[in-house]
């Protein structure tokens, strides 16, 4: 019996989701004196996701690097 009224249970349930992600890669060239939280703020992005998105597992970056930017815009008002 429990059997039958879960399976009817199920029958009723109907779920439908939709999920759209958008996501923004931008390619960003490291200049000499540039650290994760000023291109983070550049773009409007965070550290954290600067990082899971380039493996990287220290903050440490170089001149030259190219890193990738998720959802990141250009901030006006930090841009160099």
């Amino acid at each position: 019996m429990t059997r039958k009224k879960q399976h009817g249970i199920n029958k009723k349930l109907f779920v439908n989701i939709t999920v759209l992600f958008f996501i923004i890669i931008i390619c960003y060239v490291v200049e000499s004196g540039d650290t994760l939280s000023s291109i983070a703020n550049k773009f409007n992005t965070t550290v954290t996701k600067i990082m899971n998105v380039n493996n990287l597992s220290t903050g440490t970056i170089n001149a030259g690097s190219t890193l990738r930017v998720p959802n990141g815009t250009l901030s006006t008002t930090n841009s160099k």
